[in-house]
């Protein structure tokens, strides 16, 4: 709940609450991400759920690796 709440001021346009602690235990949970996991997780179209992924990797918050299909994302160190 920490890390989410610290997510909060740098995500908070692209995730509500409950949302924003469900990528941060699925995160600490998996390790890591794709993009039709999270737009599962948050129930968006996989392209915001790109979009979101992608914002949240340029903010700092998430560690891309990979592309194309095989991306994932993780937290950031």
């Amino acid at each position: 709940q920490l890390l989410a709440a610290a997510w909060r001021p740098r995500s908070e346009d692209l995730l509500d609450e409950p949302r924003r602690q469900a990528l941060v235990q699925r995160l600490l949970r998996d390790g890591s991400i794709n993009k039709s996991g999270y737009a599962e997780l948050c129930r968006v179209s996989p392209a915001t759920a790109s979009k979101h992924l992608t914002t949240l990797a340029e903010r700092g918050l998430l560690e891309q690796t990979g592309k194309g299909p095989s991306t994932r994302y993780s937290l950031a160190p």
